[in-house]
């Protein structure tokens, strides 16, 4: 079996640490490495990277679950009984205000800066993922829950690019920005392996000790919970230092830093 005291799962644990140990090794040793690890400690950049893998984890875990949790059925007690189109449209605001939030991070920045935004979009995506597990008797409830975690996602999102290609010297703005968007990624294995290991973990129980066949409404609490303290941390990271530009050069508008980010994700996959 497969459990996390599983010795094949702590096998492939310690293997991934020694490979991760020995890439890093030969990335300082290259002349031209293929990614710049001593590029990472800059201010602005480490901080934001680790934030970037703490709301990784907390979007992707949200967006793995939030879709099941609506469709539960009503025989569990808590479950909305949503089908798949209703589900769909219950999430339309998440992903409308995701897209339209990026735009006003350029209009925004001359009244705050691109790590407040940042923090303060981490902030709203804790506050509502809390509301996931607190708030979810009606579809109301979470539709405008959802929505809030997409304007704090699109906010966010925006920013957390900005930020690190503006902390770095203009010719290492691609492995910069590329870096960012795989350190997502792999955040988002983290995200959704919690999630899984909490949801799936709480339907073995009951009186009998048997399986119950569905996820309890504790489960997805805790899940959610426990992804919005990932949330909360990726903002307090992104205020753990001031960045500072590598050169001096013209600002990049968020909409470019956007841009910059997509193709980068798409590189990476």
């Amino acid at each position: 079996a497969w459990g996390w005291a599983s010795p094949l799962t702590i096998g492939l644990l310690i293997a991934a640490g020694v490979l991760l140990a020995a890439w890093i090794v030969v990335e300082l040793r290259a002349k031209q490495p293929l990614v710049d690890i001593r590029m990472m400690r800059l201010p602005g950049v480490w901080n934001t990277n680790l934030a970037a893998i703490l709301l990784g984890a907390a979007m992707f875990g949200v967006w793995a679950y939030f879709a099941r949790f609506l469709q539960e059925p009503a025989s569990t007690g808590y479950g909305l009984g949503a089908s798949v189109g209703a589900a769909g449209l219950t999430m339309l605001p998440m992903l409308v205000l995701m897209a339209v939030a990026g735009f006003f991070t350029g209009p925004l920045t001359r009244l705050v800066s691109l790590r407040t935004q940042f923090a303060g979009g981490a902030a709203l995506i804790a506050l509502s993922t809390v509301s996931f597990a607190i708030f979810h008797t009606a579809v109301w409830q979470l539709a405008i829950a959802a929505g809030l975690f997409g304007l704090g996602l699109g906010i966010a999102y925006a920013a957390m690019t900005n930020i690190v290609v503006q902390s770095v010297a203009p010719t290492e703005t691609g492995v910069a920005s590329g870096m960012n968007a795989n350190l997502r990624t792999i955040g988002s294995a983290i995200g959704t392996t919690l999630a899984t290991a909490i949801v799936t973990g709480s339907a073995v129980g009951g009186a009998t000790g048997g399986t119950t066949g569905e996820p309890t409404e504790g489960g997805y609490a805790l899940a959610f919970l426990v992804l919005a303290g990932l949330a909360a941390l990726a903002s307090l990271a992104a205020l753990v230092s001031r960045g500072r530009r590598a050169v001096e050069t013209p600002q990049t508008e968020p909409e470019e830093a956007l841009v910059l980010a997509t193709e980068a994700e798409l590189e990476a996959a």
